[in-house]
């Protein structure tokens, strides 16, 4: 496999998964983790994925929205904050 064609597969992964794990990459592909690592540096200077520890996620555009991103990852993105956001809501609330 060409890695042009490796790296579109890893993007379109990135796009229906959310997190690619570098392993299941290696597997996939049956190749060596650097393999995939120069693979994940191309793909992130052309801003389609994002490196992150042991893996790949899909690249946020300029403004910080991702439209690909399903509503369960966006529901459960900052659920910590968001818990406390509601806690001092809570107060905020008269009779």
């Amino acid at each position: 496999m060409l890695s042009v064609e490796r790296q579109a597969l890893i993007a379109k992964m990135a796009r229906e998964k959310q997190l690619v794990k570098v392993v299941d990459l290696m597997e996939k592909f049956d190749v060596s983790d650097m393999t995939i690592r120069r693979d994940q540096d191309i793909l992130q200077k052309r801003g389609i994925i994002k490196k992150v520890y042991g893996g790949t996620v899909l690249a946020t555009s300029a403004t910080g929205s991702n439209q690909d991103v399903t509503m369960d990852v966006r529901a459960s993105a900052y659920s910590n904050l968001k818990q406390e956001i509601a806690r001092l809501a809570v107060d905020l609330i008269e009779s």
